[in-house]
């Protein structure tokens, strides 16, 4: 194995010490950006060149030091360097060159497989023979005969080159009264992490919230490294192009990026960032468990510690003193909390008006009825948006997407399709005002004078919707239903809950949402029933 020492010696300058900076910290956003705090030792003034350049994006790379010491410059540069390379003889040839001059014992092979030891002080040796000597004897044996080699004395088995080379890295020239540490932060690519959420609802009453965190490590060793998950939204506009400091380029290429575009794309808050697009990952089918699985067991599997801290608008996850080397994965849990909880059945019920104006009475699939659970977020911190696991007894019931939710709001995540709701929609039309919105149209001219007429643009429509539940489970559930739709509602049963929305600029009818949360006993229907009216296109 080879490994490589090596000594800055700058003609008329000090000489600079090799030096590393290990991670100390490590904040993980869900894009692969990752803000990296590491420390240097600085036990006196000098020079310390770091070899291994981080790739930090333009305008995050800071470097402080601690008290008491002074960063006179940091630059990025080739370093005359004296390089010393250690290796390891991995031959009998090599042996036998290297320890020339020593009392050895060769193995000899004689014929019918036979062997035999000879013993002399080799003189020299060469790809044919070795030339030994021993009382005053003097002999050869030839090379192929000999199998191996051992001695009293202590073999040379090793070797060491030194050279002259040139290595690029940070060269940080810093003043101390006593030995302190060099920090640097920096965001980079190469680590991120992955969230999940898992939702125990074996008790009827109250759920166990469970989060964990999964960490990817594509950068470098972080050892006793303070590791913080943030959830939140960052703008960092930048990300993409590399600080001018840290590159390994000529100034006319930092122009051209710098220039070209470098700056609008590839940042947090840009494509590929937090806030583009967001895809969920594919419905986890139903499975039992290889055991059961209950929140405590999660929780006595792997130690929960560690606390949340909130700055600006972002919220960070932390796990202090945690090691996770280059090419691994970690996961761990971070915290674990008790809500109450209450199961719905959601049911969604399309808008049936196109283009604000051109109503079609419903036909077809009308919709599908979810399972889901609501519950306060009782931790004390947010939910980020990731996978949400819905378990009972052990089992896994389904599984979605868990959306961004601040602390004390509440929560609704779907687990599965509930099969043993049945749904309808119908709507029907109960009169039409036709005319009731004219337009002018120019006829011609009488007498010189302009005439007009007058045709029908818009009729009034009016509608009663109904939305049939039947309950085919043996408990009561609570419905939760929500209906768009286009005009103005008159009327809406069960105590519905009416909001009208933000209307389009060139929109002739307003749109309202429509909510109802009922109780529908086990094996009964209800009806929830609704009138609106809207404008139509004349058919006149």
């Amino acid at each position: 194995m080879i490994s490589t020492l090596l000594a800055v010696s700058v003609m008329g300058a000090p000489i600079a010490k090799d030096a590393t900076m290990q991670i100390s910290g490590a904040s993980m956003f869900k894009n692969g950006y990752v803000v990296v705090l590491r420390e240097m030792d600085v036990p006196t003034s000098g020079q310390y060149v770091v070899k291994q350049i981080p790739q930090g994006s333009l305008g995050t790379v800071w470097i402080t030091a601690t008290e008491g010491t002074k960063i006179k410059e940091v630059v990025n540069a080739l370093n005359d360097v004296k390089m010393e390379v250690k290796g390891e003889y991995g031959s009998l040839d090599q042996l036998l060159a290297a320890n020339k001059g020593k009392v050895l014992e060769f193995q000899i092979s004689l014929p019918d497989n036979k062997r035999s030891w000879l013993e002399g002080k080799l003189m020299m040796v060469s790809a044919e023979l070795a030339f030994v000597e021993n009382g005053g004897e003097q002999f050869t044996i030839p090379r192929k005969d000999i199998i191996s080699i051992k001695s009293k004395e202590k073999l040379i088995y090793s070797y060491t080159t030194k050279f002259d080379s040139k290595v690029r890295g940070l060269r940080f020239d810093v003043e101390t009264t006593k030995p302190g540490k060099v920090y640097m932060v920096s965001l980079e690519k190469g680590i991120t992490w992955a969230p999940a959420f898992a939702l125990d609802i074996t008790d009827p009453k109250k759920l166990v919230l469970t989060a964990k965190a999964t960490a990817i490590n594509d950068l470098e060793d972080m050892i006793d490294t303070d590791l913080r998950f943030v959830t939140g939204f960052p703008n960092m506009r930048f990300a993409g192009t590399i600080d001018p400091l840290l590159m390994n380029s000529t100034a006319d290429q930092f122009i051209g990026t710098v220039s070209g575009g470098g700056f609008g794309g590839g940042g947090m808050g840009g494509v590929g960032g937090p806030g583009g697009g967001r895809n969920r990952a594919g419905e986890m089918q139903n499975q039992k468990a290889a055991a059961p699985m209950t929140a405590d067991a999660m929780a006595e599997a792997m130690p929960i510690e560690g606390e949340g801290m909130q700055a600006g608008d972002l919220f960070f996850y932390t796990k202090p003193k945690m090691t996770l080397k280059n090419g691994e994965r970690g996961m761990y849990m971070l915290f674990q909390t008790q809500a109450d909880y209450k199961e719905l059945y959601t049911w969604l019920v399309d808008d049936e008006t196109l283009d604000n104006v051109e109503y079609k009475f419903p036909s077809g699939d009308p919709g599908e009825v979810w399972h889901s659970v609501r519950f306060k977020n009782t931790s004390g911190q947010p939910l980020t948006t990731s996978a949400a696991t819905t378990f009972k007894n052990g089992q896994i019931l389904g599984q979605d997407m868990m959306v961004y939710t601040p602390a004390g709001a509440e929560a609704e995540v779907r687990i599965t399709k509930a099969l043993d709701i049945r749904v309808e929609k119908n709507e029907e039309e109960a009169k039409r005002e036709p005319g009731v919105i004219m337009e002018k149209i120019y006829v011609g001219l009488v007498n010189g004078q302009k005439v007009y007429d007058e045709r029908p643009l818009f009729d009034r429509l009016h509608i009663k919707g109904t939305l049939v539940m039947r309950n085919q489970k043996p408990s009561t559930v609570t419905m939760k239903v929500a209906k768009h739709l286009t005009g103005e509602v008159a009327f809406a049963s069960h105590q519905a809950k009416v909001v009208k929305l933000a209307k389009g600029i060139k929109d002739v009818n307003p749109t309202s949402l429509v909510t109802w949360q009922v109780d529908v006993d086990a094996g009964k229907t209800v009806n929830l029933t609704y009138e609106f009216s809207l404008l139509v296109r004349s058919q006149r």
